[in-house]
């Protein structure tokens, strides 16, 4: 099983930030297979804009990412915080 990357998306993203790295982990060595899968994370599932013009239509909301991921995103903690925080005030789903 692949281990998931998740990229967490908040309004105004820097697209640029994130491409590289996506199409790196996305690279297929050979004979190997893909070994991660790249996955995008916001607040909701609602489109969000980045900073060039980009929409993009999360894979996850906050309340419905997986628990176990990849830790290679700098935001990784003000999410898990928040979705702690959601969770703990019966946030709407």
């Amino acid at each position: 099983m692949n281990e998931k990357v998740l990229f967490v998306l908040l309004d105004e993203y820097a697209d640029w930030e994130a491409a590289s790295l996506a199409a790196a982990l996305n690279e297929e060595p050979e004979g190997e297979g893909r070994r991660f899968d790249v996955k995008t994370v916001s607040l909701t599932k609602e489109p969000v804009r980045s900073i060039g013009g980009f929409t993009v239509v999360p894979d996850y909301s906050i309340d419905d990412a997986p628990e176990e991921f990849a830790r290679i995103d700098p935001h990784r903690r003000q999410f898990l915080a928040q979705r702690r925080q959601r969770t703990r005030h019966g946030a709407d789903r």
